[in-house]
């Protein structure tokens, strides 16, 4: 299953993932968020009591869910804890961290309601912040397990919850609004009467904006080129990205709505160094310029001396324990003016 299978986006925090349905989610959750650096966005309340996951990798990645709510999310496999989750409502979630490494990392959840559920961590350290409890379990939790700020749990209580958290379930006034003077009200209603729940964020930006799509071709044959869309007034660079394989390209113009134009050209990649490793895809190009660049076709290291120029264009460049094959640099090309068209980002039609 490739990520972009289900997940919209790229996963970066300029361009997050967008959980937009039960297979965005479940996907999530098997791979991406055990890789560092991914950021993702909920944009849909989902029930995941289907599924259990089981991955071993320590979790790294962000979850921002907007307010939105997963239920049934069960993960009961040793993960170390570094994931983060906010503006979350987790209903009966069972989240077993056994092997939790001790400094620095550590699983933490901000602005999240938990109702239900069990939480477990054998050794490192859980952080919670601005955070509201009812009904949660908690197993294998040492003293110092927990980092808690501004929290709090309210009645019904399945198990004692660990020191640190503020307990309201013998108070007269729980749901007082002094009692919350840390939760931003523009995440939480909190109006007296009920417990604090969180408000669910506008998320048009992650579902909907304008776009570019079209196919590059060289002589009429697609190729995936490196697409820029430029401002028409300035050319200042509004988005870029890589064609498909079958030269087709959409990119994201946010909420950039004047024409555009659409620069294509090859990728020239860097000069060949010494004692690299390089991998499938890597590109290379000589120090004089022949028209060509050169895609890594056999992974390896480039050795200790570099081939001599002239490079062949006809024929395979074995350096070192790596093989690259000639690619023609054709002319770059500018199309336009465009106008960028309002689509679902998710279904990638106009609106």
């Amino acid at each position: 299953m490739a990520v972009s299978d289900y997940l919209k986006g790229t996963g970066s925090v300029g361009d997050p993932y967008v959980i937009h349905n039960l297979a965005a989610a479940i996907q999530f959750f098997s791979v991406d968020i055990f890789r560092s650096g991914v950021f993702a966005e909920l944009v849909v309340d989902l029930d995941l009591s289907a599924s259990t996951f089981n991955q071993s990798e320590k979790t790294v990645a962000t979850l921002n869910g907007n307010g939105y709510t997963l239920t049934g999310l069960r993960h009961f496999q040793g993960n170390n804890q570094a994931a983060t989750f906010k503006k979350l409502t987790l209903v009966a979630v069972n989240w077993l961290n056994t092997f939790g490494l001790q400094g620095s990392d550590y699983i933490t959840f901000e602005d999240v309601v938990f109702s239900g559920g069990t939480l477990a961590c054998y050794y490192g350290p859980m952080r919670f912040t601005r955070c509201i409890m009812s009904g949660v379990g908690w197993k294998y939790l040492l003293s110092s397990g927990w980092a808690v700020t501004d929290s709090a749990t309210l009645p019904p209580s399945a198990n004692p919850s660990p020191s640190g958290f503020t307990d309201l379930r013998s108070v007269a006034d729980p749901f007082n609004p002094t009692r919350y003077p840390n939760f931003a009200l523009s995440l939480w209603a909190i109006d007296g009467a009920s417990a604090p729940r969180l408000l669910k964020q506008n998320v048009a930006s992650l579902v909907q904006g304008y776009l570019v799509k079209g196919v590059v071709k060289v002589g009429g044959i697609a190729k995936a080129r490196f697409v820029r869309a430029l401002s028409l007034a300035d050319f200042a660079r509004i988005n870029d990205g890589m064609a498909a394989a079958d030269g087709s390209f959409s990119l994201k113009c946010g909420y950039y709505t004047d024409v555009v134009m659409v620069a294509t050209y090859e990728p020239y990649g860097q000069l060949l160094v010494v004692s690299k490793a390089y991998v499938l895809g890597d590109i290379i190009h000589p120090l004089t310029p022949n028209g060509f660049r050169y895609l890594c076709t056999k992974a390896g290291n480039s050795g200790a001396s570099l081939p001599a120029e002239p490079w062949s264009t006809t024929a395979a460049l074995t350096v070192g324990a790596a093989i690259f094959t000639p690619d023609p640099v054709y002319q770059p090309q500018l199309h336009g003016p465009v106008k960028p068209v309002l689509c679902n980002l998710i279904t990638g039609l106009p609106v």
